[in-house]
Parts: structure tokens; C-alpha cells; sequence
């Protein structure tokens, strides 16, 4: 194992986890909103930075240090060219990060998120480079996902001609949602699970192969037309609605072979929290697929939107922290010679699991016509403060960690 290789893995996930210390603050600031009224930034200029950076700082830089360390665990490196990108990508989402609080969704913003697609464009040419040799299945899950990922960017390059044509109207969503949805059911969710298997198959672990395949060729052709879930929320042609019912039923159906291939691998894991990790995120994951397939029935979904404050925020964060962050944080642990710091591991998951208690039940409790919960903006203000004091916990240790072996 090449030590310029670890160095830089364990640099590269630093800086990632600094990204997800400053995003998690972020998202308690928004909260924070509910509570006091003297804060000097809008509110969705913080939200448009909180967003982008979970997934462009900490979710995208996570994932291509995992796909390196995966895929070229000795002394191979990336072109020189290619990692410059990397840096270029970090000096854009500062920027965003300062930007998007001080002047919104304008010009220093537009100009820092192009930098930072076209930089992430390059960086991502140079991994499928070095990729388009393997025809291993981890290889072709990654690739799947980069695909991915250009294709969801075409929403970020179409939002200024759509708000200046047609102003913040449905298209405008429906364009933000295409992006979200391909990022996330695209790029993240097959370049983690192809991570996932390439770190099983280098430790030695004799994986499913048959149900690995088949996962990832149901996901894959439910990915595309699952975009129409996401457009169920105006009125749609039948024909629409047709391929949204029978996506998410392909999607739900995948899970059979998830649930095989994930109960495996915890029943292998010797950790405790490794453990507790893994069975976090299958449920998270399997959460995310059902209530997608709840979101076909009209009067589920008038209820979802009726209360969206809860259900849709409540969903996006089972995605982002419940499914997308655990995992990182699971395959950097089985990628790495280091643990995570148990305290601050715990404080992250309690964050985590009370806070989407609490959205999901304030919502359903609404629905139903129940006493709501009482405080609830103060309660979730600090429940959600143990989400980046834990971070904070879990970087500072591991960074400690580093410099003193």
C-alpha cells in the first residue's frame, strides 16, 4: 500500500469531513430561523449553500476519495492534471460558501458552482480513464454513477435560461428536481454501492454476485424514468404517471436482492458501530425506495404536500444524512486503518435519529389531527446541534489521530 496514497485519502476525507462541519452548522443557522429573527442573512441564501455543499463538498468529495482509494489502493495516483481539479473544485466551494449568505443566487455564485461543474467535468474524465480498463462490476457501478452525474448537471446549466424565460415556475422546479434526483438516485447511490463491493471484494469477502448484478440492473433501469416521481407533485399525462408507478415498484422490487446482500455483510462485520452503521443505512435506503412508491397514491401525496415543511425536508435529510452520510462515514472506516471517534459517532447518529423522529411525527401527528409536539422548532433546534458538534468531535479526533502516530 503506497503511503502517498494514504496520505492523500486521509487529506482528501479531512477536507471533506470540513465541508460536512460547515454544512451541518449551516443547517442548524436554518433552524436557528424558526427561533430568533436577528439573523443578517436570508434565509434561502443559507439554504442554497447549505444544500449545494452537502452534496458538492461533503457528498461529492467523500465519494471520489473513496473511488481512488478503491480502485488504486498502491502507488497509483491520479494525472496531475486531473487532481489539480481537486483543488480548483475546494477554491470554488469556499466560494459558494461565502457567496451564497452575501448575495444570494447571483453573480458570484453562478460563477463559482460553473467553475466548480466544469473542474468536476475534468476530474471525473480523468477517473473514468483509469476505470475504462476493469470490467468488474464495482467498475461499471462507478462509471453508472459518473453517467449519472453529468446527465443530473444539465439541470444546474438549465436553471438561469428557464428563470429568465419563464421565472420560478413548475419548470423551474421540476428542473431543480431533475438535478437532485440524478444526483442522488444516480450518481451517489451506484458509485457508493460500486465502492461498497470493490472494498469487499479486496478484503477478501465472497460477495453475491448473481444478487449484486441484479440490484444494480433493476436500479439502473428504474433510475431514468423515476425522474416522473418527481413531477407528480403538478398534474401529468397518464402516460407519466405510468412510468412513475412502474419505476418505483422496479425499485422497490431491487431491494429484495439489497436486503440479501446487506444482511450478509453485517452478519461478517466484527465491529459494533460498523455494525450499527451498515443497519442504519439499509434501513434508510429502504425507507427512501418505499416512500417513493407511496408517493404514486394521490391522496398520500396531497397529505406530503400539505405538510412538506416536514415529510419533504424529513425525506431529503433521510436521504442525505440517514443514507448518504452514514454510508461515507461506513466506507471510510472500512477503507482506512482509522476508526471514527465513538462519542462523536454517537452524538452524530442521536442528531440524526431524533431529529428525523421528530419531523416524520410532527407530520404525522398533523395528518391525523393529534396534540402536536409542543416547541417544536426549539426542541429540533437542539436536538440538531449534537449533528455538527459530533462531526466537529469526529474530525478533530481523526485529524489528532493522524499527527500523532
Amino acid at each position: 500500500m503506497g503511503k502517498e496514497v494514504v496520505r492523500t485519502f486521509e487529506r482528501e476525507i479531512s477536507i471533506a469531513m470540513a465541508f460536512f462541519l460547515i454544512t451541518a452548522t449551516y443547517g442548524w443557522i436554518l433552524r436557528l430561523y424558526k427561533v430568533v429573527d436577528f439573523i443578517p442573512f436570508g434565509y434561502k441564501d443559507i439554504l442554497q449553500a447549505h444544500s449545494h455543499v452537502t452534496f458538492l463538498g461533503w457528498g461529492f468529495f467523500a465519494t471520489v476519495a473513496l473511488v481512488r482509494r478503491a480502485f488504486y489502493p498502491g502507488s497509483e495516483l491520479l494525472a496531475r492534471r486531473t487532481h489539480r481539479m481537486y483543488y480548483v473544485m475546494a477554491l470554488a466551494l469556499t466560494g459558494l460558501l461565502i457567496s451564497f449568505p452575501l448575495q444570494g443566487y447571483r453573480f458570484f455564485s453562478i460563477l463559482f458552482l460553473s467553475l466548480f461543474l466544469l473542474a468536476s467535468y475534468i476530474y471525473l474524465h480523468g477517473v473514468l480513464k483509469n476505470l475504462k480498463k476493469d470490467r468488474g462490476l464495482p467498475a461499471r457501478l462507478v462509471r453508472t454513477g459518473i453517467y449519472f452525474y453529468y446527465l443530473s448537471s444539465l439541470g444546474i446549466w438549465a436553471l438561469p435560461p428557464v428563470v429568465l424565460e419563464l421565472g420560478k415556475g413548475d419548470l423551474y422546479f421540476d428542473t431543480i428536481y431533475f438535478y437532485l434526483h440524478f444526483l442522488y438516485n444516480g450518481f451517489f447511490v451506484f458509485a457508493l454501492f460500486g465502492v461498497f463491493l470493490k472494498l469487499l471484494q479486496l478484503g477478501g469477502t465472497r460477495t453475491l454476485e448473481k444478487d449484486w448484478k441484479w440490484f444494480y440492473l433493476m436500479t439502473a433501469a428504474a433510475c431514468i424514468p423515476a425522474y416522473a416521481l418527481s413531477l407528480l407533485w403538478t398534474a401529468v399525462p397518464d402516460w407519466v404517471y405510468g412510468l412513475a408507478v412502474v419505476s418505483a415498484i422496479v425499485q422497490w422490487a431491487a431491494l429484495f436482492y439489497l436486503y440479501r446482500i446487506l444482511r450478509k455483510e453485517i452478519r461478517t462485520l466484527s465491529g459494533l458501530l460498523q455494525r450499527v452503521l451498515l443497519l442504519l443505512v439499509s434501513v434508510a435506503y429502504a425507507l427512501k425506495v418505499t416512500f417513493q412508491l407511496m408517493s404514486v397514491f394521490p391522496s398520500i401525496l396531497a397529505e406530503v404536500m400539505r405538510y412538506k415543511h416536514f415529510f419533504v425536508i424529513g425525506y431529503l435529510h433521510l436521504y442525505t444524512l440517514g443514507f448518504m452520510s452514514l454510508l461515507l462515514l461506513f466506507l471510510v472506516a472500512l477503507a482506512s486503518e482509522r476508526s471514527w471517534s465513538s462519542a462523536g459517532l454517537l452524538l452524530l447518529l442521536f442528531g440524526i435519529l431524533v431529529s428525523e423522529a421528530m419531523l416524520f411525527g410532527q407530520g404525522v401527528l398533523l395528518v391525523t389531527g393529534a396534540t402536536a409536539i409542543p416547541s417544536f422548532d426549539l426542541v429540533l433546534l437542539l436536538v440538531s446541534a449534537f449533528m455538527p458538534v459530533g462531526i466537529f468531535w469526529m474530525l478533530t479526533g481523526r485529524i489528532r489521530e493522524r499527527y500523532t502516530r
